[in-house]
């Protein structure tokens, strides 16, 4: 079993011991002030709250060994939450077996338990599976890869907006050539182009693909035969 430290709710209650979690969030639920957690523990919750990307709510961390064994809970008289290293779990828009899928698949020396609507972790140091049956279950959930499906979709890449694509380029030089006009010394020379037949005098400052301008050419070509 991993090391379990004594906290107290008073003096620690806001203490980090994650980036998501804190310690008032394993305390019992009697309200009294001395929270056993098991850092292991929390770092699987924080490796599943990373994974899914959602909130992971704690519905039972630590129990007094009096609150384990009343009425409200029934708890195992060798409980890991009694010890300190267990959790009870939900996340968010993620059900219960994808998560206990995940945990089986990247945590598996551990304890885990499955329920309809929430999942057991503990560090207890070798691993036990069971279902809500509370029947152990022999070998895996059988769950396998299929926990991915519910992996919270990666965040779209942010485009640096100090950059252009070749494309976004040739259309914003497009768009300031259209507001040009042609130069007072062109003028003459570019009307007897279109004329001639060589251009048709449309968007006269715009880029042109070097086809066009090829055809350009020939066709001045031709005029200078005649």
């Amino acid at each position: 079993m991993a090391k379990v430290t004594t906290y107290s709710l008073k003096r620690d209650g806001d203490k980090q011991l994650t980036k998501n979690f804190k310690v008032r969030e394993f305390r019992c639920k009697d309200g009294s002030d001395t929270i056993l957690i098991c850092q292991e523990t929390v770092n699987i919750l924080q490796a599943i709250r990373d994974y899914f990307g959602k909130p992971v709510h704690i519905t039972s961390g630590y129990r007094t060994a009096s609150y384990n064994a009343s009425p409200k809970v029934g708890g195992a008289k060798n409980s890991q939450h009694v010890k300190g290293t267990a959790a009870d779990i939900k996340v968010e828009g993620v059900p219960s077996w994808s998560v206990a899928g995940y945990v089986e698949k990247e945590h598996p020396i551990h304890g885990i338990g499955l329920y309809s609507t929430w999942v057991h972790v503990d560090s207890r140091g070798y691993r036990v599976l069971w279902k809500d049956s509370g029947t152990n279950v022999k070998g895996s959930f059988f769950i396998g890869d299929n926990y991915k499906l519910y992996k919270a979709p990666e965040p779209a890449k942010q485009e640096d907006d100090d950059m252009m694509t070749d494309k976004e380029i040739y259309e914003a030089v497009q768009r300031h050539a259209k507001t040009m006009n042609v130069p007072e010394w062109a003028k003459k020379s570019f009307q007897e182009a279109i004329d001639a037949g060589i251009t048709d005098g449309s968007d006269p400052c715009a880029l042109i693909p070097r086809y066009q301008a090829a055809i350009m050419a020939l066709r001045a070509m031709k005029k200078a035969e005649e």
